[in-house]
């Protein structure tokens, strides 16, 4: 099974990549629903739960984060991978 969740910056985390492949999207339709949500959910929020990876089109989501970009994806995917962010927090 493919591992979905790292520490990184001493945070439970995954990445863009990551979240593209599980839910069957594609990578920059993922960027682009974390930029919405990036400027919806205001500076502080987004500073803390989502980061990029230096000269990279790749970001790293916090488990709170994932919590607020998987809302867009519904479905036993979201479900079981939330429960999976729970169980590494």
């Amino acid at each position: 099974m493919e591992r979905i969740v790292s520490t990184t910056n001493n945070k439970v985390a995954t990445n863009t990549q990551i979240i593209a492949k599980h839910f069957g999207r594609n990578h920059n339709e993922i960027i682009h629903a974390l930029h919405y949500l990036m400027g919806d959910c205001g500076t502080a929020f987004s500073k803390e739960n989502f980061f990029t990876q230096e000269q990279s089109n790749l970001y790293w989501v916090t488990c709170a984060g994932f919590m607020v970009l998987s809302g867009l994806f519904l479905g036993t995917r979201n479900a079981r991978t939330k429960i999976t962010f729970y169980r590494r927090v």
